[in-house]
């Protein structure tokens, strides 16, 4: 009996799989924007002209959630659970209802387009301190990976750990809970980038030979970096210190710091912001952990 049993696993797995698929045409779309999704997402850039998304699992539906969506939005054109909608140079992913949601999707995308990611989280723990009730934010918790990208990422998410690698950006970043771990492949010299963090780690990895103007603010938390930072001014312990630089050398930590400097050579601007946690910002040609920061 077993084996039978087995043979009609295996006939099966490959219809499930080719039914949770979707292949499309997007030439001429500069921007994707993806919307109101809470499962987790793999978004990877890709060579060609075409948008390809599968469903790769799906999270229990947490029992506070409201759902709001509009009508428009509501039409499952996919069979994915998502509603497009491709118009004047910009494609529009919705979910179409409350599973889809919670569903766990990968999605490639041309790399050269421009990526928004925006979710609105429609609760009652939008009313509630994280300290009131974290097993709200925690229901809502999401992971979004994303990597291989040559233009301008924009998240601005409720509660999400997130994952950037091989990206130039510019990437303009703001969450509410999770952490972010990113790293650049170059840093766009054209466009400043900023990322915003209320809760959570910022960890950011720039190439050796970054040029940059940065701005580093950890409100209730400490900032780390192996990177020397030149004509520093330092505000700690509601002391304003200037230096003429910063190394990344063991010797003292900031606490409740800001810290702004440049790295290397004058260059785009570059701006970390963690409201109650901590920064890291790292040398790619650096294995080790951060080092804590002292002056001269």
């Amino acid at each position: 009996m077993k084996p039978k049993y087995l043979v009609i696993l295996v006939l099966l797995i490959p219809l499930y799989s080719s039914s949770q698929r979707l292949e499309k045409e997007i030439a001429g779309t500069e921007k994707v924007s993806i919307n109101d999704i809470y499962g987790d997402l793999v978004i990877s850039g890709n060579s060609t002209q075409q948008i390809k998304i599968a469903i790769t699992g799906h999270k229990i539906i947490p029992e506070t959630t409201n759902s709001y969506q509009p009508e428009q939005y509501k039409n499952d054109n996919t069979q994915l659970g998502l509603h497009f909608e491709n118009k004047n140079g910009e494609l529009k992913i919705f979910a179409a209802n409350k599973q889809a949601q919670f569903n766990n999707y990968r999605i490639s995308i041309p790399k050269q387009v421009r990526i928004e990611i925006r979710n609105k989280f429609l609760s009652k723990a939008t009313d509630l301190s994280y300290e009131e009730n974290d097993s709200l934010y925690d229901e809502f918790m999401n992971n979004i990976n994303i990597r291989d990208f040559k233009n301008e990422i924009d998240i601005n998410v409720f509660a999400s750990n997130i994952k950037i690698n091989n990206v130039t950006g510019p990437l303009i970043m703001g969450t509410f809970f999770g952490n972010y771990d990113i790293e650049f492949s170059k840093l766009n010299q054209d466009n400043p980038s900023s990322l915003e963090l209320f809760y959570g780690t910022a960890r950011v990895t720039l190439p050796y030979d970054t040029k940059c103007v940065v701005s580093l603010t950890a409100e209730s938390g400490n900032i780390q970096t192996d990177f020397t930072i030149k004509k520093a001014s330092v505000k700690s312990a509601n002391l304003k210190i200037e230096k003429n630089r910063i190394h990344g050398i063991i010797f003292k930590k900031y606490y409740n710091a800001e810290i702004e400097g440049i790295i290397n050579k004058k260059g785009t601007q570059l701006n970390i912001t963690v409201y109650n946690g901590s920064i890291k910002l790292i040398r790619k040609d650096y294995t080790s952990l951060p080092v804590y920061l002292y002056t001269d």
